[in-house]
């Protein structure tokens, strides 16, 4: 199975682009993201996966919504970054 053929994987790298691009991450773990998104995180070194989970992931991963505890899907995951929240209960937040 290559790449386009999991969409999950394509939203998780998505969300890592979406990180770079905005300039939210700094060296070392910018590089480390790159490397991740070219060549998948099984080619990292220890030290880059430790860098990579407490600079990357532990810091701008939600897994649930804030309001409903729904696991967030990674195509939502970088607007959840600032809210905590899931698509539906920021949209349901504008409403309100």
């Amino acid at each position: 199975m290559n790449m386009s053929d999991d969409p999950d994987k394509m939203e998780f790298n998505q969300f890592l682009e979406d990180l770079v691009e905005a300039d939210y991450l700094e060296d070392p773990a910018r590089g480390i993201t790159k490397l991740v998104i070219d060549k998948g995180r099984g080619v990292l070194s220890k030290k880059q996966e430790f860098i990579f989970q407490r600079e990357v992931i532990e810091e701008y991963v939600h897994e649930r919504c804030d309001a409903c505890h729904q696991k967030i899907p990674w195509c939502e995951m970088f607007h959840a970054i600032d809210t905590g929240l899931c698509a539906a209960h920021v949209n349901q937040g504008r409403k309100d």
